[in-house]
């Protein structure tokens, strides 16, 4: 049995012992040059991130890290992702981690206003599975 998978609703995710080594290839395979990895503080000073990081810069891809994100991101995580997004000049978002890594990915590229609309309906989503 194999203990690597991929996931693809709504969207891409792939998880398994050894998978990260695959990301460079990814990002290219997407037309990202320059991804900005999303995480949160604990997550973004941990090795695996910044070897992650490394990984991406070895490749030749100008990737960065905005970890700037609360336990539940609000819309001041919003803005400052979107300011980093915008400064590092990045055409593409990878969520390191699960939940509001990925929720707030997803958001970094949006305008505010729809970034939080995204939020809230994905919130609310989760709440109806748990019910």
């Amino acid at each position: 049995m194999s203990k690597t998978a991929n996931w693809n609703y709504p969207t891409s995710v792939r998880f398994g012992a050894g998978r990260i080594k695959e990301l460079p290839a990814l990002c290219q395979s997407l037309g990202m040059q320059r991804p900005l990895l999303v995480t949160d503080r604990g997550l973004g000073a941990a090795p695996i991130t910044t070897a992650t990081l490394a990984l991406l810069q070895d490749a030749g891809l100008g990737a960065a890290i905005f970890s700037d994100l609360k336990p539940n991101p609000v819309g001041a995580n919003l803005d400052a992702g979107l300011a980093a997004y915008h400064a590092g000049k990045h055409d593409g978002v990878v969520a390191f981690g699960g939940g509001r890594h990925q929720k707030a990915s997803g958001a970094t590229v949006a305008d505010r206003e729809t970034a939080m609309r995204m939020l809230d309906a994905l919130d609310k989503l989760a709440a109806e599975d748990q019910a």
